[in-house]
């Protein structure tokens, strides 16, 4: 039986982001969800989420939105005058490693604290939201280690030594008028009856006014929630046989 592992990102992000990840649960296609706990990710939120016993939940530590949940003295190089972090272009424009590994070592333990609090748990794994650099990678395994839950990088290691993952090179979901996740998923393309064991990430969302604000992602987010809600993909992943798998 093929495996198929479907990772969904930023819930918590706004509540868009939230609420269109709860939707798309209903249609059971997702396995994973990476959750952003420095936004205002509300309880009733993360309550609903927690509901789904088969889904993995983990921790998408955020560097590039809204404000630190640690002392900001104590992460002065990821913020601005006014103590919000700084947008991801920053690093991703630069040709140094600007993220400080102890700063981010420093919030990112903020952040897990702060997950344990909402979930009651600790998160199934850490990664990132919208920033890979060295000394991501360097802090984020340290703090992954320190609570002995995986850390799963850019290039999905952990994912591939564990079950051997194909992740296939998703299709441009800034591009909207091309973009057709659907279409993705059940093609050639996605590789899911071709591979033992594949990994996508998607990022489904309700636009609302905060997420239009904040992120570059925008309309792409509208399609992944209806791929995802889609009663096709349903069927299609039963007709296959297809065994969705989470993160753990």
């Amino acid at each position: 039986m093929k495996k198929l592992i479907v990772r969904c990102d930023d819930f918590g992000l706004t509540q868009g982001c939230s609420l269109g990840i709860l939707r798309a649960l209903e249609n059971g296609c997702i396995s994973s969800v990476g959750a952003i706990v420095n936004t205002g990710l509300r309880e009733d939120d993360a309550r609903a989420l927690a509901g789904y016993s088969g889904v993995s939940v983990g921790l998408h530590v955020n560097v590039v939105a809204g404000k630190p949940l640690s002392d900001p003295r104590l992460v002065r190089g990821l913020v601005d005058c006014d103590s919000r972090f700084y947008a991801s272009r920053r690093y991703r424009c630069s040709d140094i490693d600007l993220i400080d590994p102890i700063e981010l070592e420093c919030e990112a333990t903020a952040q897990v604290e702060r997950f344990k609090g909402l979930f009651g748990k600790l998160p199934a794994y850490i990664d990132c939201h919208s920033v890979a650099t060295p000394h991501v990678d360097e802090a984020l395994a340290k703090v992954a280690g320190k609570y002995g839950v995986p850390y799963v990088d850019i290039d999905f290691t952990y994912l591939k030594d564990k079950w051997n993952v194909y992740a296939p090179k998703l299709p441009n979901n800034m591009d909207y008028d091309s973009y057709n996740p659907l279409q993705f998923l059940m093609s050639d393309d996605a590789g899911i009856l071709t591979h033992e064991s594949t990994f996508v990430v998607f990022h489904p969302a309700f636009l609302d006014q905060e997420l239009m604000e904040i992120s570059s992602l925008r309309e792409g987010r509208i399609k992944d929630q209806a791929a995802l809600s889609s009663l096709r993909f349903n069927v299609w992943l039963v007709e296959h046989s297809i065994d969705l798998i989470s993160i753990k």
